[in-house]
Order: structure tokens, then sequence, then C-alpha cells
């Protein structure tokens, strides 16, 4: 139950499994981290929440994070807490959603890591939360391992509602997210709104089995070529019509690549993994970003990039009135 009357309440009703790889004072292995990531993917979590981090970039992590995604569930991580301009992995990891801390006017936490990685950012100042029975069992804590969890609860406050694959979620909960004025790399996409990820229809119907269908289409694709990691191509598409209601950008990469796709709308800045308003990361590089009523006061901006690997690809815009 939400709320029995005891203590906190948490953001969804979801079902809870606790993976523990870490004893009572944080400490643990990486491989007891990666192990605990890998047993609650085959517990079949829709969720993984990393309120953790330390340490570099791992063959370890990097592979459990990816069963973890190969396997349905979104990971989102908390992006650090020595208030630097990168985030620690693993949430640096493409596959996990990066989560930044903000306070309660709205500003980036002073001691939450930022940078191009972050995707959503969270309250993480003062959040009132369980604790151990000898720490009084109630304690108000600050960092970005309380975004996170916060991050998490609406991810399945969301899954309740929507029926999403863990790339739709994972785009879905950064589509509604609220812009509250910070920079993309201290808020992402922006602010996690719960009651936006739940009453906005992912599929864009509206709901109420409202009309507008059968609009005007035209489609265009480009082909292209990826040489190595962080090599890209960038793309504008100027519109066909006045008003589109709706453009989908899909990315068919190489299989043994991970390519990744970014988008900016309203503007004639570049998009890329620093500055973008919507992006499409997996572990491989098939990837689709559907936006509903796009801004179209000026071309739209595409970037395809490679995390790792490299090949050919397509690349396709498909836009309907």
């Amino acid at each position: 139950m939400i709320d029995n009357g005891t203590g906190v309440a948490g953001q969804s009703n979801s079902s809870l499994i606790n993976g523990r790889a870490l004893d009572e004072n944080g400490s643990g292995s990486t491989a007891d981290i990666a192990d605990a990531i890998e047993w609650a993917a085959d517990q079949g979590a829709d969720v993984i929440n990393l309120s953790l981090g330390g340490g570099g970039y791992t063959d370890t992590m990097k592979n459990a994070v990816s069963y973890a995604t190969d396997n349905g569930s979104l990971v989102i991580a908390a992006a650090g807490n020595n208030g630097s301009s990168s985030v620690s992995y693993p949430a640096a990891y493409s596959e996990c959603v990066a989560v930044s801390a903000v306070d309660d006017n709205g500003g980036l936490a002073s001691f939450s890591q930022y940078g191009e990685s972050v995707e959503l950012c969270a309250p993480g100042v003062d959040v009132l939360s369980t604790t151990t029975e000898g720490r009084g069992s109630y304690e108000r804590l600050s960092g970005t391992s309380m975004a996170t969890p916060v991050t998490s609860g609406v991810a399945g406050l969301t899954l309740a509602k929507w029926d999403l694959t863990n790339t739709e979620l994972r785009s879905h909960l950064k589509n509604t997210a609220e812009d509250i004025g910070l920079p993309a790399d201290e808020q992402g996409s922006g602010q996690v709104d719960a009651l936006a990820a739940v009453t906005t229809d992912p599929g864009g119907s509206g709901g109420g089995g409202g009309g507008g269908g059968g609009g005007e289409t035209t489609s265009g694709s480009v082909d292209g070529t990826l040489y190595g990691s962080s090599d890209y191509d960038d793309y504008t598409w100027s519109w066909s019509y006045s008003a589109p209601s709706k453009v989908v950008v899909e990315l068919d990469g190489p299989a043994d690549g991970d390519f990744d796709l970014y988008v900016n709308t309203g503007t004639t800045q570049d998009a890329w993994p620093g500055d973008y308003d919507y992006a499409s990361r997996s572990t491989n590089s098939q990837e689709t970003i559907t936006i509903e009523g796009p801004d179209d006061s000026t071309a739209m901006q595409i970037d395809v990039d490679s995390y790792s690997g490299s090949g050919s690809y397509t690349l396709t815009i498909t836009e309907t009135e």
C-alpha cells in the first residue's frame, strides 16, 4: 500500500525486490554489484535502480547493464555527488539513465555531478526516507542517490498505466519531463514529471478515441557511414507541412555497433550528446524518436552518433500532417 500512515510513501505502488550488493557501510565490489544487476534482470525487473557509483569504466559492469537492458530492464543510475562536470559510472554507461539532483528551488544541488550524460533530474535534497533502525528508521538525506529512486518510482508508476518497452519508457520519461530552466548538462531533458508521464499518451493518440487520424504523410531517408567511436553525422530536416502533427526519426545501424540518435527542434543549434531535446540511446543501433506536435519554427536538427563501433546506417524521417 502506498500510504499506510507510517513513515513515508513512495512514488508508485510497484512490487520491489532488493538485490543487496553493498554492506551496511555502503561498500561493495564491482563484481557483486554486477551480479545483483543481472540477478534483478533475471527476476524480470522492469526498472533497476542504482543509487550508487564510483570507480571508472569496467567491462564487468558494462556487461551487466547491457545484459539487463537487453533483457528488458530500464537501468536508472545516480550521476554522483562530487560536484564535478562529468557523470560517475555506472550512470555514464549509455545503457543507464543518468539522474542529477535538484533542490526545492529548482537549482542544481551543490553536490550533484553533471555533464552531457545526464538525461533527467529529480529532487535530491533533504528527502525524507527510510534508513536503518540504528539511525532512527527515518532520515532526511541528500544526494543523487535520492533523486534516482524518485525517477525509478515514476518509471514504475508510468508502467502501471502504459505498456512500454524499456526503450519506449526511457524516451517517454524524457519527452514528458519538465524543463526547469537549467542547462541540458545539468537537467538533461528536464525534471521527471509523474503527472505528465501518466497522463500523456506515448502513442500520441490524445486518449479517449480522439480524431485526427488519416493525415497525409511524407518521408525521406539518407544512408551514411560512421567510422568509429565518437564519429558522427549531422543533418537538418526542412518541414514538409506548415504544422506537422508528428514526426518519427528512425535509425537503422549495424548490428555490431552502438549508434545513438539525437534531435533538436525550434533551434538552429546542432544536436549532439551534450545538447539535445530528444534522444534515443540503447545498446544497439536501432533507435526511434517520436515527436508529437514538433516545434517547426526552424528546421529539425538531427545527429547520428557512434557510441562504439563502425558501419553503415540508414536514417529515415517520417512526417505526418
